[in-house]
């Protein structure tokens, strides 16, 4: 009777342990397989490992970013050809005609003064001050004169209409009128020609006093 006993726990034991193991694989996480489709739409970041013949996903470690800076820049350079205070003036004063080559100002027109600053000394009002500023044309072209102005109406400048060849010479005359002029006085002239600078300036000074 003990023995029959027995053999039945036995039994039961043996039972128990069977499906307490069969529950215990239910439980395992399943391994999925990945087909071929799968592979191809793998997204970026993840990679597969082989397990068991057997491909799983799993997730890729982040490249770091790296930065290219690039140093050469020799394709961007340029050459930077220097411009000349001359050929900067010119363009100031003549900005329809200037050209920034160094090579085209070779020929130019010079004009140079005998005296640039005449002083008559002492005259009495109402007297008239008349003076000729000769010239020469020192440059390599003929100097022709466009204009000539002074700043005041009581002084009357005249200038040669022709072109001064180079070499040559000419005046540049000046009428200064003293009526009520009294006291030092200074009358510039400001002669405009082909030069450069475009502007020449001449100058009467003296003093213009009354009859006593």
């Amino acid at each position: 009777m003990i023995n029959r006993f027995t053999y039945i726990a036995l039994a039961c034991i043996f039972i128990w342990s069977i499906s307490a193991c069969s529950s215990d694989s239910s439980t395992e996480k399943p391994t999925t397989e990945i087909s071929e489709d799968e592979k191809q739409d793998r997204p970026v970041g993840q990679m597969p490992e082989q397990q068991g013949g057997k491909d799983l996903m799993i997730d890729e470690p982040k490249a770091k970013k790296e930065t290219t800076v690039a140093t050469d820049n020799a394709d961007v350079k340029r050459e930077l050809t220097p411009v000349k205070v001359e050929d900067i003036s010119e363009i100031i004063k003549n900005p329809q005609t200037a050209q920034p080559n160094p090579t085209v100002k070779k020929k130019s027109a010079v004009m140079k003064f005998d005296e640039s600053v005449y002083d008559f000394g002492f005259v009495m009002e109402g007297d008239t001050v008349y003076h000729e500023f000769s010239f020469t044309n020192t440059g390599k072209a003929p100097l022709l004169i466009t204009d000539a102005r002074s700043t005041c109406g009581c002084t009357v400048p005249e200038w040669p209409k022709e072109p001064i060849a180079p070499g040559e010479s000419g005046m540049i005359s000046a009428r200064f009128d003293t009526k009520n002029k009294i006291g030092r006085q200074t009358k510039e002239i400001t002669v405009y020609a082909n030069t450069l600078p475009t502007a020449n300036k001449v100058k009467l000074i003296g003093i213009v006093d009354t009859p006593r």
